[in-house]
């Protein structure tokens, strides 16, 4: 990824995040993190929406793939691209989930987020637990994908 491609998406990411919280520094984190992989879609040259997938310690002292952001430009909402990125995270998930020792993929949605809470659902995502919290105070909820 280009240092130009990371600067796109911090910009993308702080316009889609803004309600739930600074996101900024966590964003960077996950960019430099060796083993969390970024999933960009593009429009006319310019970065659109992106996904990022990666290894996070579980509670048990394991490790669980998680959906560490799926955004989207307000712009090119209702189009398919956030189902294509989705298809590819989980991809990439899978791919990592052996090298990671997880067989599920994780994720934390704002629980007011209706169309992703139906997107992730569709693409076989299960309810694990309600009543998560964002850093702005947005209540969330976890799924859960299995990977195998």
């Amino acid at each position: 990824m280009r240092p130009t491609d990371r600067a796109a998406l911090a910009r993308l990411g702080h316009t889609v995040f803004a309600r739930f919280g600074r996101y900024e520094g966590a964003l960077a984190g996950w960019l430099r993190h060796t083993q969390v992989r970024t999933v960009v879609a593009q429009a006319d040259g310019r970065a659109i929406g992106f996904a990022m997938v990666g290894p996070v310690p579980d509670a048990d002292g394991g490790t669980d793939a998680y959906l560490l952001a799926l955004g989207v430009d307000e712009s090119a909402r209702r189009q398919g691209i956030g189902r294509d990125l989705l298809n590819a995270a989980v991809e990439e998930a899978r791919k990592g989930s052996r090298r990671w020792g997880t067989d599920q993929l994780r994720l934390d949605v704002a629980d007011d987020n209706v169309a992703a809470i139906a997107l992730f659902r569709a693409a076989g995502f299960e309810d694990a637990s309600s009543g998560e919290t964002y850093a702005g105070g947005q209540s969330a909820l976890s799924m859960v994908l299995p990977l195998v």
